[in-house]
């Protein structure tokens, strides 16, 4: 198994952090985020395959998971048109995968040409998750 310290472990959660506030996709995560997900997300780390099993082990048990997510897309629209996608995406397929079992999800939609104080706003609302 690979031990990832810890360090490395926050500045993959930064870059996925930048990659996504500068990232450009229509109703899904951007490409690079994607990208930095199949190479942190490793077999060995997060997940172990097992002989003669049909799903791996996950090895992030216990483990929480929170994740900001902004968009230019209304909320609503999020919600109850495109039903949270990449919300399902990450919960099912990559975090439930590895073994996370505790995860809290903040949307702040309708960023690109907010003004200065809704971003105060959004900021100020994220660490609320972090519980």
């Amino acid at each position: 198994m690979i031990a990832v310290p810890r360090p490395a472990q926050n500045l993959a959660l930064a870059l996925a952090a930048q990659m996504a506030i500068n990232g450009r996709s229509i109703s899904a995560a951007p490409a690079r985020l994607k990208c930095l997900i199949d190479r942190v997300f490793l077999p060995g780390v997060t997940f172990q395959h097992i002989e003669g099993k049909a799903l791996p082990k996950p090895l992030m048990t216990g483990r929480k998971a929170r994740v900001v997510i902004t968009s230019d897309t209304p909320i609503f629209f999020l919600k109850w048109i495109y039903g949270h996608g990449w919300v399902k995406v990450l919960r099912r397929h990559i975090l439930a995968f590895c073994g996370f079992g505790d995860l809290k999800v903040k949307c702040f939609s309708l960023v690109r040409g907010a003004k200065a104080g809704a971003l105060e706003r959004m900021v100020e609302r994220a660490p609320g998750i972090l519980g």
